[in-house]
C-alpha cells in the first residue's frame, strides 16, 4: 500500500509522539508507505490491484475517483459525486503514470524507521491506448520536475480542455462546481453566452462564491491594477489571475444562469454544507467529473484530474450526472433556500 497524502507534508514536520501519533504516523505504524509532493496535492483516486509491476492487471484494475476528500464531511454533510470504474485498462495505465510520477518525486514522512521507496517496475506504452469514450486530463502536464520539485511551466492542460467542449457545445453546458475562479474557463462561459443566447447554460455554485455587484467592481480595479503593474511579465500576470477572482458574477451578467447553494448569511469552512462537486455536462452527451476545482491555483500549484466519459458507451452515466444537476440546480428552491 502505497499513500501520496497532502497531510504527509505537515505531519512529517512534526517530533516525538505528535508526529507518530498523526494520520501519517498511524498508517506509517501499519505498514504503508506515505509520502507527499511539493505541490497541494489534491487528486483523489485509488487504483486496487493496478498495473505497477504488470500491464497485463490493467485489465482488472478497480478505480475509485471523483469530487470527494475522504472524509467525514465529505461522506456525510456535502453535495459530491465518485466513481467507480472497472474494465477500462487505458485509465488505469494513465492513472498508473500520473500515480508513478507523483511517486518518483516525492517527500518521505520518513517515521522512526523509514520504509523504503518502492518504485513501480511497469513498463507502459507511449501514448496510452484509450478506452472507447474515454479521456482523462492532469495538471500535472503544467510542471516540470527537478528531483523532488514540482515547477509551473504556465500552461493550462484542463482548462484548455474544458474551453474546447464550451466551444463546440451546440445545446447546453451544465456546471456543477465549488469554485468558478479559473479565468480561461469563465471567460470562455461568457463568450459563449453572449455568442449564442438560446444555448442553456446554467452554473450552480458554492454559496462560497457569491459576490455582489458592488464586490465585483472591486475585484475588478484590484485585478486590473494588479495587471497594469504586471506589465508583460506573463508570471506576473498569472500571479494576478491566480488570486482567486469570484467570476460567477460576471458569467451572470453575460447571460448565462447562475444558482448558488446558499446555507448560512456567511460562510465559514467550519460549518459549511458545501456543493463540492466539480462537473461538467456538454450538450447531455459528455460528461467531465474530478478532483479539478475551477480555479487558476487548481492549474498552476495543484494535482488535479479530469476524466471524462462520452458516447454510446457511456450515456447511462452522463445520464446519472444530468439528473444530479437537475436535482442541484432545484435545490430549496421551494423553501427560498438558493440565490438566483
Amino acid at each position: 500500500v502505497r499513500i501520496v497524502y497532502e497531510g504527509g507534508g505537515s505531519d512529517s514536520r512534526l517530533t516525538g509522539d505528535a508526529k507518530k501519533n498523526s494520520k501519517s504516523g498511524r498508517l506509517e505504524s501499519k505498514g504503508m508507505d506515505v509520502r507527499f509532493v511539493n505541490k497541494i496535492m489534491h487528486h483523489k483516486f485509488v487504483l486496487v490491484d493496478g498495473p505497477r509491476d504488470d500491464a497485463s492487471k490493467a485489465a482488472s484494475t478497480k478505480i475509485a475517483s471523483g469530487s470527494a476528500n475522504w472524509s467525514a464531511s465529505a461522506v456525510k454533510t456535502f453535495d459530491e459525486n465518485t466513481l467507480f470504474i472497472e474494465q477500462a485498462p487505458g485509465l488505469a495505465q494513465k492513472l498508473q503514470r500520473e500515480f508513478d510520477l507523483m511517486w518518483s518525486h516525492t517527500r518521505d514522512f520518513a517515521l522512526e524507521t523509514p520504509i523504503a521507496q518502492e518504485l513501480s517496475s511497469v513498463s507502459l506504452p507511449d501514448p496510452i491506448p484509450a478506452d472507447v469514450g474515454i479521456d482523462a486530463y492532469f495538471t500535472s502536464g503544467n510542471f516540470k520536475v527537478k528531483g523532488t520539485t514540482f515547477s509551473s511551466v504556465g500552461t493550462n492542460v484542463a482548462a484548455d480542455a474544458l474551453v474546447k467542449a464550451i466551444k463546440g457545445a451546440q445545446h447546453s453546458i451544465h456546471v456543477a462546481s465549488g469554485h468558478l475562479r479559473s479565468r480561461p474557463v469563465a471567460l470562455a462561459l461568457m463568450e459563449k453566452a453572449k455568442a449564442s443566447p438560446g444555448l442553456d447554460i446554467r452554473v450552480y455554485l458554492d454559496g462560497q462564491e457569491y459576490i455582489s455587484a458592488e464586490g465585483d467592481a472591486d475585484q475588478q480595479s484590484s485585478l486590473q491594477g494588479c495587471l497594469a503593474a504586471a506589465g508583460n511579465n506573463e508570471s506576473k500576470q498569472r500571479a494576478c489571475t491566480d488570486k482567486g477572482f469570484l467570476y460567477g458574477y460576471e458569467v451572470g451578467a453575460a447571460g448565462a444562469k447562475v444558482r448558488y447553494k446558499t446555507y448560512a448569511y456567511r460562510w465559514d469552512n467550519s460549518y459549511a454544507k458545501q456543493m463540492h462537486n466539480k462537473f461538467f455536462v456538454i450538450d447531455g452527451s459528455t460528461v467531465f467529473s474530478g478532483s479539478y476545482n475551477l480555479s487558476d491555483n487548481a492549474e498552476h500549484d495543484t494535482f488535479e484530474n479530469i476524466l471524462v466519459f462520452r458516447g454510446a458507451e457511456h450515456a447511462a452515466l452522463v445520464s446519472a450526472f444530468e439528473h444530479k444537476f437537475d436535482q442541484l440546480w432545484e435545490t430549496g428552491r421551494d423553501k427560498k433556500a438558493s440565490v438566483e
